[in-house]
């Protein structure tokens, strides 16, 4: 196994940290009201996602150029993996809402209903 720059602590150490993060605080008020818990900014959620992408070239792309990895191919990956995700959400939406819709995520409304 290659843990590409500790790729493996970091999600597990996140996903441990969330875990008992949810433990602790337990369900949000009026977690199944969904006006309460409905997305209310377009913008923000876009630039949410240019951040994260941003942020994802950064870190693959450095970590590539420290290891003297094939940086092109790992920028490459990078977009590639951002932008099927990005359609597999816009699938999922459009087969469950008949409408692709960017900051209601469709499973999010099926969990709370």
């Amino acid at each position: 196994m290659i843990d590409w720059a500790g790729s493996t602590v970091v999600h597990v150490v996140g996903g441990f940290s969330a875990l008992a993060a949810v433990i602790v605080l337990g369900p949000r008020r009026n977690y199944r009201d969904t006006s309460v818990t409905r997305g209310h900014s377009l913008t923000i959620a876009i630039l949410g996602c240019f951040v994260l992408w941003f942020g994802w070239w950064g870190f693959n792309g450095g970590t590539a150029l420290n290891t003297k990895g094939p940086v092109a191919l790992v920028l490459l990956n990078t977009n590639v993996a951002a932008m099927v995700g990005m359609l597999i959400a816009a699938m999922d939406s459009l087969i469950k809402r008949k409408k692709i819709n960017v900051v209601d995520y469709p499973s999010a409304s099926l969990v709370f209903t």
